[in-house]
């Protein structure tokens, strides 16, 4: 009977100090997750994340529990992040305590990156090392930086580029994150030249609208300029890249020259031809044609030979290195020679000019 009191009485003891305990049971009491639960939430939905965008703007709240059943001493959790900030104190690590619900909650800021990040709430004390881990997936943000190509006055482009040495286009850069470490853009071509600049790339600040602009000269050379603006470092840098196809830019008018108006059997003539537009130049590459005749009466019949005829093409707007000889013997002594350059003009209407040879005989 003794021994079933002693027994009773021990019960009683074990119980009262159970009840007692459940205000502040000992933290080496319990295990971790029972402790410290720790969830990555949307900021708007609410919705658990495992991913988020990594835009360097978008916003995720991290959430930490402590269990009622832990001691009350321990009521600060210490948050931490290896990417982006916390909102409120612009660091990567953070102490909150907990409210009366022994919850807290932090605003992170994810940075621009497509990396993982690792998080981690834990119970700041001294005498134990309690803590809850997790990461989130950051997916990448593909339009950090976008590049239009419009016209001299940043109008939208409406007709074709022709590359006639003088026409300006636009480069406009326009960067969707504001972070301080893009201030500038850098912007490439692979030919023709920016405004104001000996080089084949050139840095223009980004305004508070997050824009940069560039001037680009067309050149004189037809077919396709590649462009691409630059933001960031080695470690986070974005590029984007844009082309536009200039299309060749006919004469309006062609000016043939010779280096003589008279030409014998021994002696052939050097010809040059000018092609000219109303704005800028014709573009390299524009065949120019050539032919010779004497007209009698009703008849046109071509005469001589030319040289280098299959190389006449345009060159900084001009054509020459061809020579024009009488040494086939089919031409009429007692007539000029017409010598006639033509062309494709602009419009596609045909342009062209002659110049009036006199024979030494």
């Amino acid at each position: 009977m003794q021994f079933r009191g002693l027994k009773n009485s021990i019960l009683l003891v074990i119980i009262s100090v159970f009840f007692i305990n459940c205000e502040g049971v000992p933290i080496e009491y319990l295990e971790n997750d029972e402790i410290l639960s720790f969830e990555i939430k949307d900021l708007e939905t609410g919705e658990a994340l495992t991913e988020a965008l990594g835009d360097g703007e978008n916003q995720i709240q991290l959430i930490a529990n402590i269990s009622e059943k832990a001691d009350p001493k321990y009521r600060t959790i210490t948050f931490e992040t290896s990417g982006g900030q916390f909102i409120s104190n612009g660091g990567k690590s953070i102490d909150k305590k907990v409210d009366v619900s022994g919850q807290s909650s932090v605003i992170l800021e994810v940075p621009l990156s497509k990396d993982r990040i690792y998080l981690s709430a834990k119970i700041k004390n001294e005498a134990y090392n309690i803590i809850n881990e997790k990461f989130i997936d950051l997916l990448e943000f593909e339009n950090i930086i976008k590049l239009e190509i419009l016209g001299s006055s940043g109008n939208e482009l409406t007709q074709e580029v022709v590359a006639d040495g003088s026409s300006i286009i636009t480069l406009r850069a326009i960067v969707e994150v504001d972070m301080d470490e893009f201030q500038n853009v850098t912007f490439k071509k692979s030919k023709g030249e920016f405004l104001g600049v000996d080089s084949n790339q050139s840095i223009k600040p980004i305004d508070q609208d997050g824009i940069a602009e560039i001037q680009f000269e067309v050149p004189i050379e037809s077919g396709r300029v590649y462009f691409s603006a630059e933001i960031g470092n080695n470690d986070n840098q974005y590029i984007v890249e844009q082309f536009v196809d200039l299309q060749k830019a006919f004469p309006n008018e062609l000016l043939i020259e010779s280096n003589s108006t008279s030409i014998t059997k021994s002696n052939p003539i050097d010809l040059t031809v000018y092609t000219l537009r109303d704005n800028g130049k014709a573009s390299d590459g524009i065949v120019v044609n050539f032919k010779a005749y004497q007209t009698f009466e009703d008849d046109t019949l071509s005469i001589g030979r030319f040289t280098n005829r299959a190389n006449a093409t345009t060159s900084n707007g001009v054509v020459s290195g061809v020579k024009f000889y009488i040494d086939t013997n089919d031409y009429n002594p007692d007539l000029d020679i017409v010598i006639e350059a033509y062309s494709e003009g602009s419009g596609q209407a045909e342009v062209s000019d002659s110049v009036k040879i006199d024979i030494i005989e």
